[in-house]
This record gives structure tokens, C-alpha cells and sequence, in this order.
């Protein structure tokens, strides 16, 4: 397999004080394929209070508040026949595409995604 880029960010898991369900531990398997595959050593571990500092300030939120936040930001879905640029977005894609939108931004103003 082919890969055609440098950075890798993926949300990780975050104990929230629950059991776990079989969902979070195949969550977590998948975390670590999608790491060994991608061979690369630039690679980031992102948590969800991090995206919530990023877009509010603040360590708390909730997946709808990051989707108004993307949504102003980037426009309406739009529809079929006059989409924008989040059409088809839909569920947890919503929450990578706030992960690839908080890199892009790190990686633009040149700040360490550690950060």
C-alpha cells in the first residue's frame, strides 16, 4: 500500500469512568492498526478535551457544539444537487474531520501539535 502522507493524527481513547463495551476495545484495536500500518514516525495522539481547547477554549463539550463550530466555519452541508463542502459528513466522520481540521490549523501557524 501506497501512503501519500506525512502526518497521521488519530482521536485516542479517553477513559470517561464507564466499562467498557466491545465497540471501545475494537476502537482500540483499530487506533494501533491504523498506526502500525502507516509506517511513518510523524504521527499524533489527539484527545477529545484537546479538540474541545481547540475550537472553545474550554475542556468540555459535546459532539453536536464541534459540528455548529465546523458548520460555521465551513458552511451549510448543503444538499444533493448543490453540496458544500461537508456533504456527506455524517456520525463520527464529523469528529475526524475536527481532528484533520485542528491539524491543519496547528500545521499552519507552525505550532507543534503536542501543543
Amino acid at each position: 500500500m501506497n501512503h501519500n502522507y506525512d502526518v497521521l493524527v488519530v482521536e485516542i481513547l479517553a477513559h470517561m469512568g464507564n466499562v467498557g463495551g466491545a465497540s471501545l476495545y475494537e476502537t482500540a484495536y483499530w487506533i494501533g492498526r491504523f498506526i502500525e500500518t502507516a509506517k511513518i514516525k510523524n504521527f499524533h495522539l489527539m484527545y477529545r478535551r484537546e479538540e474541545y481547547m481547540h475550537f472553545f477554549g474550554k475542556g468540555t463539550g459535546n459532539d453536536s457544539v464541534i459540528i455548529q463550530t465546523l458548520t460555521r466555519r465551513f458552511g451549510e452541508k448543503g444538499t444533493k444537487k448543490d453540496p458544500g463542502l461537508t456533504f456527506g459528513l455524517a456520525n463520527d466522520a464529523w469528529q475526524a474531520f475536527g481532528v484533520a481540521v485542528i491539524a491543519a490549523d496547528k500545521l499552519n501557524n507552525r505550532v507543534h501539535l503536542e501543543d
